[in-house]
């Protein structure tokens, strides 16, 4: 196992405690002698610091979620996506053929 490796789940860098768990974390040497022989004999500079550059009173003030004031659009090449802004819980009589519900 390499302790020298961060491997972060983007599923929970949305949680408060699985980023306060990231910056607490020490860093680790790498070990070149359990490590594969393409890696041994070169130098490794190790990190500085946290792969998250935040402090543990910036992780605690990330809120849970952004509550959406207008839609929101997003572009990146042939990709493009739109937020739908629901004011209600429930599916409109026409789901699920209708565009705000898909």
């Amino acid at each position: 196992m390499r302790r020298d490796v961060i491997v972060a789940n983007t599923s929970l860098l949305n949680t408060d405690w699985y980023v306060r768990q990231i910056i607490r974390r020490p860093q680790y040497d790498y070990d070149a002698a359990k490590g594969p022989s393409v890696y041994r004999n070169k130098t490794w500079v190790k990190p500085k610091g946290s792969p998250i550059h935040m402090t543990m009173e910036e992780a605690d003030s990330v809120p849970a979620y952004y509550p959406l004031q207008s839609p929101m659009n997003f572009s990146s090449g042939e990709l493009h996506a739109s937020s739908i802004r629901r004011t209600s819980t429930t599916a409109c009589s026409s789901a699920p053929t209708c565009s705000c519900c898909a």
